[in-house]
């Protein structure tokens, strides 16, 4: 080999390793700059989303139709009549305000009107605010998740929630401005169901779940029976 090629052949050994690093370093550039631009997107994105979610919140709140309320409703959220009251007289059972806090978002609001509104609308006020109570104390219980919209729309839990069709579904009417009403003062003034500070659960009087604890049983208001715990 002479000296011009092993000069050549030198060159190449020294330089080429170079010449490659330099290709990939421009490549991880390239890619990095792919990356970063994607991420501002994705960054747009959840600011649109975000600012979506916002409005939609606020729609629900207003009463605004985001979702059309069915045509056929059937007897759970439409009420007929009132039920007459079958609650005994209980002194240690009443309606109080506390000062109590709650943390909430808007949407929240909704929820618990709702929850009252399927559960409790052809009821006595004070079987409102004990579907009301209920709702609360999961809230702040360990077992449950920890905000009120989260609790009324858990699966299997609140039968008109697994109708998922009717859950963002706007009521009208006299039962359920009185629903909203009472959501509002449970959230925003602290008002509670003295006596069921510790119910979590309930279920209609003519029907029997097998998890009733007749031992963890608190009382009867309308047609609910309440309970501390199930088996």
């Amino acid at each position: 080999m002479s000296h011009s090629q092993r000069v050549i052949v030198g060159f190449l050994v020294v330089f080429m390793p170079v010449v490659y690093l330099f290709s990939l370093d421009a490549r991880q550039l390239n890619n990095y700059s792919k990356l970063t631009e994607i991420n501002e997107k994705l960054t747009d994105n959840q600011k649109i989303l975000a600012d979506n979610q916002e409005k939609i919140m606020e729609r629900v709140y207003r009463n605004d139709p985001v979702v059309p309320e069915p045509v056929d409703l059937g007897p759970v959220h439409t009420p007929i009549k009132k039920i007459i009251s079958k609650t005994k007289t209980n002194k240690l059972i009443k309606i109080v305000d506390t000062n109590k806090q709650v943390s909430y978002i808007r949407l929240d609001m909704f929820c618990l009107a709702k929850n009252i509104y399927h559960e409790a609308s052809t009821e006595s006020k004070l079987g409102k605010y004990a579907v009301a109570q209920v709702t609360i104390n999961r809230v702040r219980s360990k077992r449950y998740p920890n905000n009120i919209c989260n609790v009324v729309m858990q699966w299997r839990q609140f039968s008109w929630a697994n109708n998922k069709k009717i859950r963002w579904t706007h009521p009208k009417g006299k039962l359920w401005r009185e629903s909203k009403q009472i959501a509002e003062n449970v959230i925003l003034e602290g008002r509670r169901v003295k006596g069921l500070e510790g119910a979590l659960f309930y279920h209609a009087d003519y029907v029997y779940p097998r998890w009733r604890d007749l031992n963890a049983k608190i009382a009867k208001i309308d047609r609910h029976i309440f309970y501390t715990s199930a088996r």
